[in-house]
């Protein structure tokens, strides 16, 4: 059996470097005027909207909204309406610069960037075994996602990052092309994004919601049992 997993929430839990990068970036020319502990909390209880790596700079700014409106509208609510008002300019201009401060971190101090990316109990499963029936597909991009997989001690077939699903358009696209061009005959693919596993029409691909990840499975999606893998 042939698995396609998502890197960030299922293999590892990314959260506190996700915060700390995207935080960095899109508060490198503000002023922070929030209670630090009261935003944090709100990031990380919405990190499961994001997708692509520029919603970051929505989530930020979506927090920002519900604090200073004195909590008219939920932060998830206030994300979904700010979905569509962000140029394709003000994206890449994000992205590049989360980016160029996760390779920043990287280069300044591996060892402390790679501590804020542990293993979850599912990933500890892969440390060093035998995962040739592995494809990673994710919006992480290749770089962090490599240097991650090695410290942890994890090889797998191949990895799809966020250039390849972007070219795809969707990870469905991606895995539809990769069961063509693969000769695949059965696969499972599991994700902690509903959004991800909706995006499959494929009937040879069996799809499963982690739900150890950020998401949210709202009983769309069969679990997948970590026993079980």
């Amino acid at each position: 059996m042939i698995f396609f997993l998502d890197f960030d929430g299922v293999i590892v839990d990314s959260i506190d470097e996700c915060f700390q990068v995207s935080f960095k970036t899109y508060y490198e020319n503000k002023i922070f005027q929030y209670d630090e502990e009261e935003y944090k909390n709100l990031f990380y209880k919405n990190r499961g909207l994001v997708k692509p790596p520029y919603e970051y700079y929505i989530l930020h700014k979506s927090i920002e909204n519900f604090l200073a409106s004195n909590q008219k509208k939920s932060v998830d609510l206030i994300f979904m309406e700010s979905l569509n008002q962000i140029s394709e300019k003000e994206k890449e201009d994000f992205e590049n610069a989360f980016f160029d401060n996760r390779k920043f971190l990287m280069e300044q101090d591996f060892e402390s960037w790679a501590s804020m990316n542990p293993l979850t109990q599912f990933g500890k499963k892969l440390v060093k075994k035998d995962n040739t029936n592995i494809y990673i597909v994710t919006t992480k991009n290749l770089e962090a996602t490599s240097a991650l997989l090695k410290h942890h001690e994890i090889y797998v077939e191949e990895i799809y990052s966020n250039k390849d699903v972007k070219d795809a358009e969707t990870k469905g696209n991606l895995i539809n092309h990769l069961m063509i061009e693969k000769k695949i005959d059965n696969a499972i693919f599991i994700d902690d994004a509903c959004e991800h596993l909706d995006s499959i029409n494929n009937s040879k691909v069996q799809c499963f919601f982690a739900d150890w990840g950020y998401g949210k499975n709202e009983n769309r999606h069969r679990i997948y049992n970590i026993d079980n893998f």
